[in-house]
């Protein structure tokens, strides 16, 4: 089966969990370079700021990014029609925790 017939597929009922191969390589490629760019970004910086550790940025950008992947890949397992049946209160919950982390600084 060829990428183009693979991707107008629909997924059948009790088919299990497929995993697109293409995007989740691509994604992996653009996270290893963005822990790079940080990594050769702050080396300097975090070595005379943060204790002298030169990796402490690049230490908690990883620990983030893996954060993300494990949410990401719960999230991927939820059914997409609980996810538009629940979209609205999801997107309240998501306001109201950004105003209680930042504050709604740009709303006013």
């Amino acid at each position: 089966m060829s990428v183009i017939q693979a991707m107008g597929r629909q997924q059948k009922p009790g088919e299990g969990f497929r995993v697109d191969v293409v995007f989740v390589s691509l994604t992996l490629a653009i996270l290893l370079l963005g822990l790079v760019m940080v990594g050769s970004a702050s080396v300097s910086m975090a070595a005379h700021e943060v204790g002298g550790n030169p990796f402490s940025y690049l230490e908690r950008q990883l620990g983030l990014t893996l954060a993300g992947i494990f949410f990401a890949g719960l999230v991927a397992r939820v059914p997409t029609d609980l996810l538009e049946r629940f979209s609205f209160v999801l997107l309240l919950v998501e306001g109201l925790v950004w105003a209680w982390v930042k504050g709604v600084l740009t709303w006013k």
